[in-house]
């Protein structure tokens, strides 16, 4: 739905190289709301260089990083529409 209201926003689903892919945004998000442990997508987006938006269950066992910001779930819109500005 964000794909098609923000004209800047590309929404890439399944890619068959993903590191290729956050090198390539300017944004990354990782929205979760469950899980445990260290989540390998989000590491990979901050070493492929990308501006990371996740919730703390996203941004779980990830020292801090200048590159990542760690917003509740009621905070994760605000933020990425002020990291797009």
């Amino acid at each position: 739905l964000i794909g098609k209201c923000i004209s800047n926003v590309h929404v890439a689903g399944a890619v068959s190289d993903p590191t290729l892919a956050f090198q390539k945004a300017d944004l990354s998000v990782a929205p979760l709301l469950y899980g445990a442990g260290v989540k390998i997508k989000v590491l990979q987006m901050l070493e492929a260089g990308a501006t990371v938006v996740a919730t703390e269950v996203g941004a779980e066992g990830i020292e801090s990083h200048k590159k990542l910001h760690i917003v509740n779930k009621t905070q994760f819109g605000k933020k990425i529409l002020e990291l797009l500005d």
